[in-house]
């Protein structure tokens, strides 16, 4: 069974009007200090009780943080600004989840993009 690592970088695009707040994880109500505090990034939350990362360029504490591009899971720019998400799945089941800016409709097509990258100790996203 394979799993997702760390870093992972999401934008959201639905059907021609992006309805993902905050898709870019650009704001935020605190520059995240350590692991976990996906809490900060505004309109996102952890569902699951796990703790998955808030990577940003606001906090420079080092290699070993949650910097953006250097943290401890590697080098990684931003898709675009100054933020991203990290998350392990499936084994340890993170993800995170947030209220759309508008209801979806019935029988109506949606487009999604999200885009990944994996962390330093992984080279692939599945196996």
């Amino acid at each position: 069974m394979g799993f997702l690592r760390r870093n992972v970088l999401i934008v959201f695009s639905l059907s021609a009007q992006n309805l993902a707040p905050n898709f870019g994880f650009e704001s935020y109500s605190q520059c995240p200090t350590q692991h976990g505090q996906i809490i900060f990034c505004n309109n996102w939350y952890n569902p699951a009780g796990r703790s998955p990362d808030y990577f940003n360029s606001c906090w420079n504490g080092g290699p070993y943080s949650v910097d953006v591009p250097s943290n401890i899971f590697g080098y990684q720019e931003a898709l675009t600004g100054v933020g991203y998400v990290g998350i392990l799945g499936p084994a340890a089941r993170e993800y995170i989840q947030a209220e759309l800016l508008e209801p979806l409709d019935t029988g109506q097509c949606y487009y999604i993009e999200m885009f990944t990258s994996p962390g330093l100790d992984n080279n692939t996203l599945c196996y």
